[in-house]
């Protein structure tokens, strides 16, 4: 059985205004690619080179907040660079929407973008997604107006009997 894995997250804050951006990235990986030689790899890496393996989550890595809070700036940069060089030899596929606070306004406006923005991408890659008997969604519901859009655009473009949905943790998955 082909089994696909969509894993997503969002930046920012759909509702505040202040937030400059809202970012939705999504990270196709067929199950079938094998990741976990590159994944030891990496890990390795990390130990070599006296970094801690915490599970990479953008915001508090580049900001130094929760796990990272105690590391010096150098130290989060090494991390970034060894973790952009694990998904550079990841067998994925990845897509990331930017959207800018002051030209979605609101959030149905938002809402509507986006579900027209996560539609398209499955649309117009629905010989590929046809391609597996299950799709694995992995998002953690961090925010209602995503899942509601991702839902939605997915159940419109793919068989709804193919979608599983689970909610992942950071250290649960790494593509995560």
């Amino acid at each position: 059985m082909k089994e696909l894995s969509l894993f997503i997250d969002e930046s920012g804050d759909s509702n505040n205004p202040q937030t400059q951006y809202f970012l939705i990235t999504v990270v196709i990986h067929d199950q079938s690619e094998e990741i976990t030689d590159k994944v030891i790899s990496y890990e390795k890496s990390l130990v070599v080179a006296d970094l801690p393996n915490i599970p990479f989550h953008s915001e508090p890595l580049l900001n130094g907040h929760g796990a990272y809070e105690d590391l010096p700036i150098r130290i989060r940069k090494k991390m970034l660079y060894s973790f952009n060089v694990l998904i550079q030899r990841l067998p994925i596929r990845y897509k990331t929407f930017v959207y800018r606070h002051n030209e979605y306004g609101n959030a149905q406006t938002l809402f509507n973008i986006l579900k027209r923005d996560l539609t398209e991408l499955f649309s117009s890659n629905l010989e590929f997604f046809q391609l597996f008997e299950h799709v694995k969604i992995c998002y953690d519901n961090g925010q209602d107006i995503v899942r509601r859009a991702l839902y939605e655009s997915i159940e419109h473009a793919l068989s709804r009997q193919a979608i599983i949905k689970k909610r992942p943790t950071m250290t649960e998955y790494r593509l995560a």
